[in-house]
């Protein structure tokens, strides 16, 4: 699986300046306006669910981020993860794009998914203070709900990524939470989902704070 953070193109130094002039003047990409390169840059490292796992769990003393995308945000057994070996490639490409790209647009355009409290905290242990400022959009599975909502952990996720815009809440997760007691939403009949995102809404205002937007993907179970 890839690495979330690769390391700078090499180059001698000898070489560098002069091919990096070469490049910026002969490569119809890189001559292209700068506001429709970033756009390029964007639309190739953004807009996926990037699924984060440690190792931890099996003793290694050094835990080590690995990075799956997701073709469609779900919980189901059955969906397995691809592993993006070339997501970051582009990044790679010259010093140019290198500079242009990385290191916060792949954290800033991407959505991140922690499988585990042992996932989170190797993650945002792993990245920079820059990269953790980037990242926007965060996902929370059945780990995190339970974790967050169940656990006697006194969690605020913007402690650790300041930058937080938004929390996509897996409906499916969710409902699991419900109906271990968390919110006391269970209504003769079934269980009252609306309530339940309210009060969750309520829980991530009063954790998070009031610029933090709460989004549910996915269907709740037919009761």
């Amino acid at each position: 699986m890839s690495s979330i953070s690769p390391p700078p193109p090499t180059a001698s130094a000898d070489h560098t300046q002069p091919s990096t002039q070469h490049n910026a003047m002969n490569s119809a990409l890189l001559r292209l306006p700068a506001e429709l390169r970033l756009k390029i840059w964007a639309y190739s490292l953004g807009g996926h669910d990037l699924v984060i796992t440690s190792n931890s769990l099996f003793n290694d003393p050094l835990p080590k981020i690995y990075v799956s995308i997701r073709s469609e945000l779900t919980l189901n057994s059955g969906s397995n993860p691809r592993t993006p070996n070339h997501l970051l490639s582009l990044t790679l490409v010259c010093r140019q794009i290198y500079a242009e790209t990385h290191p916060l647009m792949p954290f800033s355009l991407n959505t991140f998914h922690f499988f585990g409290l042992c996932a989170y905290h190797s993650f945002v242990a792993y990245l920079s203070q820059a990269q953790r400022d980037a990242v926007r959009e965060i996902v929370f599975g059945i780990f995190i709900l339970h974790w967050y909502l169940l656990q006697a952990v006194d969690l605020t996720i913007k402690d650790k990524l300041p930058g937080l815009e938004k929390i996509v809440v897996v409906a499916g997760a969710f409902s699991s939470i419900l109906m271990l007691g968390w919110g006391g939403v269970s209504r003769e009949g079934g269980m009252d989902y609306a309530e339940g995102e309210r009060r969750f809404v309520r829980t991530i205002r009063e954790r998070e704070g009031e610029n933090v937007d709460v989004v549910f993907r996915g269907n709740y179970p037919k009761e």
